[in-house]
């Protein structure tokens, strides 16, 4: 007959529910509902002074709060919440006629804004001065943040004041910004130089319309 140790130096016969507790002394989920247990009942004396369905009821009840604390947890570890208001600022649009139907009337409207978007979620392993930024163009600013902030985790440091060329603005602001491009609308590089850019262009664009 198979005999197994206490702590206390006595022995006694292998019990299969013996078992299942020892093995479950250093679980750590199973110490943490414990402890929530014996915190609803009121105490590690008060629930063991109570019936056998009182104490199941106690433990079920503790096991769904550690479950549910935990998977908030994880939840959050997986896809922490993203701050959807970092932009306070009322973004502008231009406000152009709607189109009746895409396929037959489209809207030709190109006034716009360029604007500049920082990702806050290519930030990490970067210096201060070189951050991971967005140069596109729309007539809609907020709009098209709320867009991004679908896939990403933007905030809007820079708006043009209104063109009457958006799309054009944005190739130039592209052009000039060409040794810090990553791919596409991406750039790495410091918000005063792509800011500074972007006036600088509208800028001449004013001047020589004017010249004209």
């Amino acid at each position: 007959m198979k005999y197994t140790h206490f702590e206390n130096g006595r022995y006694r016969k292998r019990d299969p529910e013996y078992m299942r507790r020892k093995s479950t002394r250093h679980n750590p989920r199973h110490n943490a509902i414990s402890a929530i247990t014996y915190k609803k009942a009121g105490g590690y004396k008060l629930y063991f002074a109570l019936p056998k369905d009182e104490r199941l009821r106690y433990r079920a009840m503790a096991t769904k709060q550690y479950d549910q604390e935990n998977l908030k947890d994880l939840i959050y570890n997986i896809a922490p919440p993203r701050n959807w208001t970092r932009t306070k600022r009322k973004l502008p649009k231009v406000d152009r006629p709607k189109s009746i139907r895409v396929t037959k009337t489209q809207v030709n409207d190109p006034r716009g804004f360029v604007y500049i978007f920082k990702d806050h979620m290519k930030d990490v392993g970067l210096v201060a001065d070189r951050r991971v930024l967005k140069i596109g163009s729309s007539y809609n600013v907020q709009k098209r943040l709320d867009e991004a902030n679908v896939w990403g985790d933007f905030e809007s440091v820079y708006e043009s004041e209104e063109v009457a060329d958006c799309a054009k603005l944005e190739k130039e602001a592209h052009q000039s910004l060409r040794k810090y491009q990553i791919k596409g609308e991406w750039f790495k590089v410091s918000e005063d130089i792509a800011i500074n850019t972007i006036k600088e262009i509208v800028n001449e664009s004013f001047n020589h319309a004017v010249a004209s």
